[in-house]
């Protein structure tokens, strides 16, 4: 995937899948090129060895927590990671540290060649999937709009529609995180969404009795009257 127009910028993304089963197994492939340096270009080379598939933490298979964490990677000279820090979050803050953590310490990649003195930054992308078996899937909320929640120009344009949400909630039950994961086609059903679910508390997941954070989803529905019964 090309960063740039001057051919200066290339990033190599490392994909691992990990999966929520005991005895795990996944694919880690070389999606790009890499590294940001001084011409000419040069690649960072991952040690396929040392990029295994991290553990899948077991409060969220228990939660049904999953999702894509983006990486990135700053490689030192001598081919260890310095820094690691989620670029784009998979929804679930639990997934995204245990992802990190794995990476900063068992990942290794070749040395950055010698016009690198400061190391390259690359990319590494951890699939985090939960076989139906092994996991719950998270719980989804349907909430249905009332007709006063309607903005006045959807209502008058018989818009409708369902506005689908990833929500962070935290053991008191306050939504911590908000990701739109799919809109209802019109902008303003999207925006009256969002407010809305920002006003909401929900009741915290439980682990053993003891109240937790989690991922959940919520869709807001957006029916005319008589729509969906």
């Amino acid at each position: 995937m090309r960063l740039g127009t001057n051919g200066a910028k290339r990033l190599v993304i490392t994909t691992i899948t990990a999966l929520g089963l005991a005895n795990a197994s996944g694919i880690a492939s070389a999606q790009g090129e890499a590294a940001e340096c001084r011409t000419p270009l040069h690649t960072v080379v991952p040690i396929m060895a040392t990029h295994l598939i991290p553990p899948y933490p077991t409060i969220s298979q228990q939660l049904g927590e999953a999702g894509v964490t983006l990486l990135k990677v700053q490689v030192g000279p001598d081919g260890i990671p310095t820094s690691v820090a989620t670029s784009q979050t998979s929804g679930s803050p639990r997934l995204d540290e245990a992802a990190e953590k794995y990476v900063k310490k068992f990942y290794r990649w070749q040395p950055p060649d010698a016009v690198c003195p400061d190391g390259v930054s690359t990319g590494v992308q951890i699939n985090w999937h939960l076989n139906p078996v092994s996991g719950i899937n998270p719980k989804i909320l349907v909430v249905r709009a009332t007709p006063d929640d309607f903005p006045p120009d959807a209502k008058a344009h018989g818009e409708e529609g369902i506005v689908q949400f990833s929500l962070w909630v935290d053991d008191n039950g306050t939504v911590l995180q908000t990701n739109m994961v799919q809109g209802s086609g019109y902008l303003d059903l999207d925006n009256k969404a969002v407010q809305m679910v920002t006003g909401y508390t929900f009741t915290p997941a439980r682990i053993n009795g003891k109240p937790t954070a989690a991922l959940m989803g919520l869709n807001i529905a957006f029916l005319r009257e008589g729509a969906g019964k």
